[in-house]
């Protein structure tokens, strides 16, 4: 099956988008980066997600990086390079300081 990849998930813009284009797209599954830091708003994001859309109920993994790492500090990148049809980079580092 083909992957969208979201980065900025469980963000309000990775949460919104991420409805809409699984719902265009009833093929593909998601893989959301997500920081460990919010694993916790991710996974309770996700199962809200998969509460009000039955339909997207298996299509979404959630998976722990960094953007700013060489490979996302992911070690299964080649798996995302090789099935990844479409990315929505909604991340960013930031600091308001």
């Amino acid at each position: 099956m083909s992957i969208v990849f979201f980065t900025g998930f469980p963000g309000f813009l990775g949460t919104e988008l991420l409805t809409k284009v699984l719902g265009r797209l009833p093929e593909h599954r998601a893989v959301c980066l997500i920081q460990s830091k919010f694993a916790t708003r991710a996974k309770s994001r996700l199962e809200h997600i998969e509460k009000t859309h039955p339909d997207l109920h298996g299509r979404i993994e959630l998976i722990a990086g960094d953007i700013s790492q060489p490979d996302l500090g992911l070690d299964a990148i080649t798996r995302l390079q090789e099935h990844t049809t479409e990315i929505f980079h909604l991340a960013a580092v930031y600091d308001l300081t």
